[in-house]
């Protein structure tokens, strides 16, 4: 069984690189992006199962970042928990939000639970 990537956007090195080992421990391939644009270019050539998003970041806020991605075809239906200090005014393109910081064992609940009613729809 392959194992499912999981996309970590944030602009905070310590925090994709925590993120990334505490999901990686859990099984997971994490690919990391420090910011929106990084991330679209990444997407380009990968193609996480799940994107776990900051929303306040330099360039280009998570809100944007996943507004573009839901935008694309190729994309549209990874499913994006936004993380962040603040819970954003809607409108909410993002499918989950968590309030930094994220308890690990909540999120991976609910990476799990994104997981499972993707594969469901597919």
């Amino acid at each position: 069984m392959s194992r499912h990537a999981i996309l970590i956007v944030d602009d905070e090195a310590d925090v994709r690189d925590s993120l990334g080992l505490l999901l990686e421990l859990e099984g997971f391939e994490v690919l990391a992006a420090g910011n929106g644009a990084a991330a679209l270019e990444l997407l380009e050539t990968r193609t996480p199962h799940l994107i776990i998003s900051d929303f306040m970041m330099p360039w280009m806020n998570g809100r944007e970042f996943v507004t573009r991605t839901k935008e694309r075809d190729s994309t549209r239906d990874i499913p994006v928990i936004l993380i962040s200090g603040i819970e954003p005014a809607p409108p909410k393109p993002w499918d989950e939000f968590l309030r930094k910081p994220a308890d690990i064992q909540v999120l991976v609940k609910l990476i799990e639970q994104l997981l499972r009613q993707r594969e469901l729809r597919s």
